[in-house]
């Protein structure tokens, strides 16, 4: 039997009701789907070394909540690219790098907007914010 005969054969089985082969999702994304901490782990590490800062960390020192413990948003995976509710790993005191207990799980959002500005900055764009708007919460 050559392959178009296979193929054929297994199409016709297929008609007959045998059901087909789930497909399987390639390793990498199965991978991202059931260790999520992990790949925060191998990301993280990239970028320490592309920032020349300290890393130790391990998956179990990672802990994704529920909601983003700065903006209170339910955190969720994008799919294929971080979306604002994406869990982000946050370096607390940049510095120190991806060390163990200087990480921590918060918004891609939150992390967005904590990423570039001082605290200064953020006071600034607050006070602006606030004779916009008024002062409500």
């Amino acid at each position: 039997m050559n392959l178009k005969e296979d193929q054929d054969a297994m199409r016709e089985r297929w008609r007959d009701g045998e059901p087909k082969p789930s497909p399987a999702l390639p390793s990498w994304k199965q991978f991202r789907l059931n260790k999520p901490q992990m790949v925060m782990v191998y990301a993280a590490k990239k970028n320490s070394i592309k920032a020349g800062v300290p890393f130790d960390l391990t998956g179990n020192d990672i802990t994704i909540p529920e909601r983003c413990p700065i903006l209170g948003i339910k955190l969720q995976r994008g799919i294929g690219k971080p979306c604002y509710a994406s869990p982000s790993l946050d370096r607390i005191v940049p510095a120190k790098g991806y060390t163990h207990g200087n990480v921590r799980v918060i918004s891609y959002r939150a992390n967005c907007l904590k990423r570039d500005a001082t605290i200064e900055e953020m006071r600034a764009v607050l006070a602006d914010l606030e004779r916009i708007h008024g002062n409500h919460t």
